[in-house]
């Protein structure tokens, strides 16, 4: 495991940085809570991927080529339908999805982050793994399956990586962060619950949450309010999850000012719930990115969500999605 300088955080010191690096990062934080536990399936792969072109990382867009900023750095936060601690198993597969899928891109040069929110249910090329976690093929499905594949450890985050990599036409991956979800529920309670104006109708769900009303979530309320997909499609449960994650975002920044930092206690809470492959400069180095950055927002993806022979399915608009990855991402080749 250190071979390949991966850490399941355990060590206070690192704990506490991630935490640290979680307070700048929560704006996206939220959507870890969204969980709709989906069966498993596959569908034939259909497709390829944009191959590289004299080593570089390239896209083609209206009769220009663009190659990927090497002053451009990523970071992958992987939120897991699944409660308890981080944990691997003994099997090749697990039936953790990847409910959270939000890539943070640094601009070194311009000193500026911005957040791409993927949706769960957004149709990828996913790598399947065999029992020694090695690539044995790959299947056009939910994005969000492809963590199921491998141990649920370092084999199935690295799996999502290679999934994201993909629907981003081989855009690198440069570190990752998978998080179960009580860690949000624990910092969700801490810093006071979320206060928000209630968007949508929760009749048979939970009878606390009524449309229209200020209300204050704390631990399963909290959990209900984001994973609600009662029209049936993921997009109006995005929108409440970005809602949630902004009055988030300002009750973390409420407690810190109020207490001057979050409690050693919530970083090792946090800690026992995830799974990286930072060591602990990396984590610093970050954090200190993240700090001094400006952060540009959250943006998403635009497609379609339809309805696939079992699940929905979202489909990309492949012109949007390369519009977002030039604008933040690409360079025009000269």
């Amino acid at each position: 495991m250190s071979q390949n300088r991966v850490t399941v955080l355990t060590r206070r010191n690192i704990l506490r940085a991630v935490l640290v690096f979680t307070v700048f990062a929560v704006l996206v934080l939220g959507i870890i809570l969204a969980v709709n536990l989906y069966e498993r399936y596959n569908n034939g792969y259909d497709g390829e991927i944009q191959q590289n072109v004299g080593g570089e990382k390239i896209i083609e867009y209206n009769g220009q080529t663009y190659v990927f900023n090497k002053n451009v750095e990523t970071f992958l936060l992987i939120g897991l339908d699944t409660f308890g601690k981080a944990e691997e198993n003994d099997s090749y597969n697990n039936d953790k999805q990847a409910d959270l899928l939000t890539l943070f891109v640094l601009d070194r040069e311009k000193e500026i982050c911005h957040a791409i929110h993927i949706n769960r249910d957004t149709m990828a090329q996913v790598p399947i793994l065999g029992v020694t976690g090695q690539k044995v093929g790959a299947a056009n499905e939910q994005i969000a399956l492809s963590h199921t594949y491998g141990n649920g450890g370092i084999d199935s985050c690295r799996n999502v990586a290679n999934a994201v990599s993909n629907l981003m036409y081989g855009m690198p991956i440069d570190n990752y962060l998978s998080l179960t979800m009580d860690g949000i529920v624990a910092l969700n309670d801490l810093v006071g619950g979320v206060t928000l104006t209630a968007i949508g109708d929760f009749a048979g769900v939970d009878g606390t949450i009524i449309e229209g009303e200020v209300l204050t979530l704390y631990g399963e309320h909290a959990l209900n309010y984001v994973r609600n997909r009662s029209d049936g499609t993921n997009e109006t449960r995005m929108a409440r999850q970005r809602q949630y994650m902004d009055a988030l975002y300002a009750q973390i920044m409420d407690y810190i000012e109020d207490n001057g930092e979050l409690s050693s206690d919530m970083a090792t809470t946090l800690g026992e719930y995830a799974v990286t492959n930072f060591d602990v400069s990396g984590i610093g180095d970050l954090f200190s990115k993240m700090s001094s950055y400006e952060f540009g927002g959250i943006k998403t993806i635009g497609g379609e969500s339809v309805l696939g022979e079992r699940y929905m399915e979202f489909i990309c608009d492949e012109d949007a999605l390369k519009e977002l990855l030039i604008e933040l991402c690409y360079l025009p080749k000269k």
